[in-house]
This record gives C-alpha cells, sequence and structure tokens, in this order.
C-alpha cells in the first residue's frame, strides 16, 4: 500500500510540528511544503523493552572521530556524492533501495565517535564498495535547515538524535530527486511512518540508530532482501570499480 503526496514547491521550510489527521486507517498527506516532522505522534513503541538479536545492528567498535573536511586526493575519484550518484542513476530509487540507503547511512554513523553534524546530498560521499561516509560541508554559511534537528539550530550540540533527524531528510529528499514538479510522491506506509518518527520535533520522540536500523532490516528481510545486497547491487551499477591501467 503506498501513499501519494504532490511535490512541486522545493522551497521547503524549516521543520515545524502540525497534527496529522488519520481517516479509514490511512496517513493524510501533509500540503507541498512538508517537512519531515511536521506529523503528530506516531506510536513507536514495539521496538521498545525488546532484546534485539541481530548483530548486524550493532557494530562493535568505532573508526571514525571525525567528519572530514574532505577527501584526500588519492582516493577521490573512489568516492561520489550521493547527490551524484542519484544524479547518474537517472531514475527515482526504489522503496527496497531506499531502505538499504537508510540502513547504510545509519550503519555509516554507528562508527563515528564524534558524530556530522551536517547530512544533505552534498556532504553523503559512498565508494564503489557501498561503504558510506560523511563529509563537513564546504561553506557553513549555506547550511539548508531542512536538514537541521531543531535542537542543533537552537543549541548547536550534535547528538545521535541529531544524525537521526538528518538522515530522515536526506531519504525525504532522495525519494523526491529525478521526480519531475507535476508527479506525485509515492511512499509506502511503513516507509513514511518510519521518516516521520526519525524527524520528530523532539529528540526523544525519535527512535535511536539501532532501532531505525531494525526498521530497515525487518522491512527488508520480509521480502527475502538484505539491505547490504541491494545497496551494493546499485552502487556496482551506478558506480563500479575504476579499471587500473
Amino acid at each position: 500500500e503506498r501513499e501519494e503526496s504532490p511535490v512541486g514547491n522545493e522551497d521547503v521550510d524549516h521543520i515545524h510540528e502540525s497534527s496529522e489527521n488519520q481517516s479509514n486507517g490511512s496517513i493524510q498527506e501533509p500540503p507541498p511544503s512538508f517537512s519531515p516532522c511536521q506529523e503528530a505522534e506516531l506510536d513507536q513503541n514495539s521496538c521498545e523493552g525488546q532484546g534485539i538479536q541481530n548483530k548486524s545492528l550493532y557494530v562493535p567498535f568505532n573508526y571514525m572521530t571525525k567528519s572530514m573536511q574532505c577527501l584526500n586526493e588519492e582516493f577521490q575519484d573512489e568516492w561520489i556524492s550521493l547527490r551524484e550518484l542519484l544524479t547518474r542513476c537517472g531514475r527515482r530509487l526504489t522503496m527496497n533501495e531506499l531502505w538499504a540507503l537508510c540502513y547504510s547511512c545509519l550503519d555509516s554513523l554507528q562508527t563515528y565517535i564524534d558524530f556530522p553534524a551536517y547530512l544533505c546530498l552534498d556532504t553523503v560521499y559512498v565508494n564503489c564498495k557501498g561503504e558510506v561516509l560523511f563529509l563537513k560541508p564546504k561553506n557553513i554559511e549555506t547550511l539548508d535547515d531542512f536538514y537541521l534537528a531543531p535542537e542543533y539550530q537552537e543549541h548547536g550540540i550534535v547528538t545521535e538524535k541529531v544524525c537521526v533527524y538528518g538522515v530522515a531528510a536526506i531519504l525525504w529528499t532522495t525519494a523526491k530527486f529525478n521526480l519531475s514538479p507535476n508527479q506525485k510522491l509515492a511512499l509506502p506506509r511503513k516507509m513514511k511512518r518510519l521518516l516521520l518518527e526519525m524527524a520528530k520535533k523532539t529528540p526523544i520522540e525519535r527512535p535511536t540508530i539501532v532501532m531505525a536500523k531494525k526498521s530497515c532490516l525487518d522491512n527488508l528481510s520480509h521480502q527475502g532482501m538484505s539491505a547490504e545486497l541491494v545497496w551494493t547491487d546499485l552502487i556496482s551499477r551506478i558506480h563500479p570499480p575504476a579499471l587500473n591501467s
């Protein structure tokens, strides 16, 4: 089951909280200026209190101490921005690919000791193996508030929940990428629910990285799919390894 929302206003205002109406069990679509956390409460209590046994949800150690300003010259050809990846793709990502992207971003964030402050299509980088890293923005004066959690805008403190919010904004933007202004965006109910939860106005309402990863894994596993395989298959077609001369 999918839901359609009108798309066409690209000048998305910064994220507010508003009420969510439900009719006949379906979530009503937001206005064109929708930002992920405009919806009201969605229940995610099902994940709380459960002992999550799936070891792929956890990372045993951290190796990234902080976001880099730029890539070393020798590695620049191996990595491309998410924006470049989507441009090369030339089509909208499938729902399974969106789930896999969400999982891959969250999985990479778990390896950071100091979380990246700003996540967007131009700061998320992917290599030919499907690995994801986050670079610092080149110009901090042109940051788009759409990607910034309210508490970060107010206090400037980067936390896990700030990054969860940023990933939701990335997924929403990616879902609309390569969509013409007169096309409507259709999202499955489960994906829209997760994105709205990840972009709640207050951080305590948002899922943790582990909880959000579990949602991605669960939705793909129900279809007999693996997040890693879906993601690497996409990358291998769009950003294959460079041939050694």
